[in-house]
């Protein structure tokens, strides 16, 4: 029998310990965004964050509520943090916990499990192994399984890592796939300019909080490197790099290095943009699937996209995404720009719309999480 949404709450928490450096910053921003959206639609859902401290940065996360918890080191803030959510989660139906790996503290502490549902943004076993130590991946390898099966339900932002979860956990309760979103509104005002120049070098921007190995960057610049028959083209590198990216991307004239920006400083470039990059060899962390934010951003400004693999959340035959994942063929990025730079950007938002727009997928999003 389903839950009367009309008095039921859900409580969203997020335990990420700092945003120190704004490391966390692309996660908090994706959930304050989601909490505007509900607030906007009048659910009765609220999102927590609960860091350790939060400095005077962080206070424009406005739509979240940020309920510091304390603690000496990881595990007494994880001690805190479960403390905290046991507490709040006496007021709330249901709670989703966007998954913060597994830890003893948490195993042990977190009492309300049995009311939440647990979010996953990537198989989190595969990346612990490019990113993190031997002792981090094997104990989630070997505990991770156990942690997943405390919870009422799980949900994944694709259907694959849905698939995997459930069959490295055996977890047989219900589980759901929600795709990123973002609230297009906020992007109303940075759409692309279409230009009637021609002759004008294409325009494509690759945006990453950190330019990971699966980001394809690498692969990118080395064809640049040895490619001689171009169109002229500029590419703009929004985020943190690796001195050996930054070095290689120091040797290639037609890239622009920005650095890391804040949210304002690159909507000001999207409107000069004729095509965004998304990752393009995400095989490297085990993933074919993924519906990442930054690509829902290069749809609301009206941009054209590459992709280097499966988006489940838009269409297989979506006009203005092309899917490099078999081969990366830069020129086949330019020769994509090329096609659609003409095509006003409101009909690339418009045609987008009904699969990233944080509207309908923050409804959906509640309604399972609220009758489940």
């Amino acid at each position: 029998m389903q839950k009367d949404s009309s008095t039921a709450r859900l409580a969203y928490f997020n335990l990420t310990f700092s945003n120190a450096d704004q490391s966390a910053h692309s996660i908090l921003r994706k959930i304050d965004q989601h909490a505007k959206v509900a607030r906007e639609q009048k659910l009765p859902f609220d999102f927590y964050w609960l860091p350790r401290s939060a400095p005077p940065e962080n206070v424009h996360y406005s739509h979240l509520k940020v309920l510091p918890v304390g603690g000496g080191n990881r595990f007494s803030t994880r001690f805190q943090q479960c403390l905290k959510m046991n507490e709040i989660m006496k007021d709330y139906h249901r709670g989703i916990l966007r998954n913060p790996l597994f830890d003893p503290v948490g195993f042990l502490c977190l009492k309300q499990a049995g009311k939440m549902i647990l979010e996953h943004h990537t198989k989190e076993p595969e990346e612990l192994a490019v990113i993190a130590g031997k002792l981090r991946y094997w104990m989630e390898k070997a505990f991770g399984g156990c942690w997943i099966r405390k919870f009422r339900a799980i949900i994944a932002v694709t259907p694959e890592i849905l698939e995997y979860e459930i069959k490295r956990s055996g977890f047989s309760g219900p589980g759901d796939y929600s795709p990123n979103s973002i609230d297009m509104d906020s992007f109303a005002g940075c759409v692309r300019q279409v230009t009637g120049d021609s002759q004008k070098p294409f325009q494509i921007i690759m945006v990453s909080t950190y330019f990971t190995p699966w980001q394809g960057l690498q692969e990118i610049l080395d064809q640049i490197e040895s490619t001689s028959d171009l169109p002229p083209f500029k590419l703009h590198v929004v985020g943190k790099l690796t001195p050996e990216l930054e070095a290689q991307c120091g040797k290639v004239p037609q890239v622009v290095l920005h650095g890391t920006l804040s949210p304002d400083q690159i909507q000001e470039l999207y409107p000069e943009m004729d095509l965004g990059v998304g990752s393009l060899t995400l095989a490297k962390k085990g993933l074919a699937q993924a519906t990442p934010l930054k690509v829902r951003e290069y749809l609301a400004c009206g941009l054209p996209i590459v992709l280097g693999y499966d988006d489940p959340g838009l269409p297989a035959d979506f006009p203005f995404a092309l899917n490099v994942s078999d081969k990366i063929e830069f020129l086949k990025f330019l020769e994509f720009a090329g096609k659609h730079r003409q095509v006003p950007a409101q009909k690339i938002r418009e045609a987008a719309r009904p699969y990233i727009d944080s509207k309908i997928i923050t409804q959906n999003f509640f309604d399972f999480c609220i009758n489940t």
